[in-house]
């Protein structure tokens, strides 16, 4: 979600795919690693020289904060201006004003769903018309219809 809303933020479209298979790290074991330092790097309110220990363990031996910051920018330029700036607050909130509406509008259906970061438990019998509501609050509330998964419990 952080990333998609940081494209939104600088004006531009996100590329195709997964936005965190960055180049050299873009087999998914890895990807948890470099959803964590991209999310630092959007929340840190200045320059990161060390990478937390707890992205270290899930990527590749040698590849250091700056390495996999290269590696972030190789495939996402137009974010460089966002890193690091403590934008990532602000990110949060957009994705809360998102979740809010999404919840606002089901609760009118009369449909129950829980939050649960930026996705939803919901009751299987609906999941056509939670994913519809989703997207479409989503383009309401941002601008942009973002894409949605299922994933099952």
């Amino acid at each position: 979600m952080f990333p998609r809303l940081a494209y939104l933020r600088v004006g531009m479209e996100p590329p195709a795919g997964d936005l965190y298979a960055v180049p050299g790290l873009e087999n998914p074991k890895y990807r948890d690693g470099v959803k964590g330092i991209m999310n630092t790097l959007l929340f840190a309110a200045g320059p990161k020289a060390r990478m937390p220990s707890e992205f270290r363990k899930q990527l590749p031996k040698g590849w250091t904060a700056a390495k996999v910051r290269g590696a972030i920018l190789l495939k996402h330029p137009g974010l460089e201006p966002l890193l690091e700036t403590g934008v990532g607050y602000e990110l949060f909130f957009t994705e809360s004003q998102i979740m809010v509406a999404i919840l606002v509008r089901l609760i009118d259906e009369k449909i129950v769903a829980l939050p649960m970061h930026d996705g939803l438990i919901a009751p299987i019998s609906k999941k056509d018309r939670v994913r519809t509501v989703m997207e479409e609050t989503a383009e309401e509330v941002v601008g942009f219809r973002l894409p949605t998964s299922e994933k099952r419990l």
